[in-house]
């Protein structure tokens, strides 16, 4: 799969979050190579902010 196609997919299930910052975090990994579960954690916690954002901006 490459990072089109895993955009794609977050998009179909419904992480926005994740994918609008997927092309960053992937730069952030080959650059400074941190931990798998580093980047992964850093992803879910896009998607979380995002979640968070849209849930304030609709109240």
């Amino acid at each position: 799969m490459n990072l089109i196609e895993i955009e794609r997919t977050l998009r179909q299930l419904r992480l926005s979050g994740m994918a609008d910052t997927l092309s960053t975090r992937v730069m952030e990994a080959q650059v400074g190579q941190p931990p798998f579960l580093e980047t992964l954690a850093n992803l879910l916690q896009d998607e979380l902010d995002r979640r968070r954002s849209r849930l304030t901006e609709r109240r």
